[in-house]
């Protein structure tokens, strides 16, 4: 049990940090327990079982969630612009052919 408390202490904050990342920049975020897990974390760190002071915490789990929004924002621009350029087939070209006329 002594193992454990030394894991949760050593490595707690790197963990719940690289949770919040995965929640707020991944597409495999929404499996995660965020809200909660933000709530213990809080909670740890107010009653120091995490040995980080609470501003610092709370600035780290700001500046992470906006470096995981620059990350979708990169990934939906480079992925996006690919998905975009393919042609998608209109159906009524199924209905009507290729040669109909637009009616103004």
């Amino acid at each position: 049990m002594e193992s454990f408390i030394h894991l949760i202490t050593s490595f707690g904050v790197l963990a719940i940090l690289s949770v919040i990342f995965a929640e707020s920049g991944l597409l495999i975020g929404f499996v995660l327990p965020g809200d909660s897990l933000l709530f213990t974390a809080g909670y740890m760190v107010q009653q120091n079982i995490l040995h980080i002071d609470i501003h610092i915490f709370a600035l780290l789990v700001l500046r992470l969630q906006c470096w995981a929004t620059v990350l979708v924002i990169v990934l939906v621009t480079k992925l996006g612009a690919s998905c975009l350029e393919k042609k998608i087939p209109d159906s009524s070209e199924k209905i009507f052919g290729a040669n109909r006329k637009v009616l103004r």
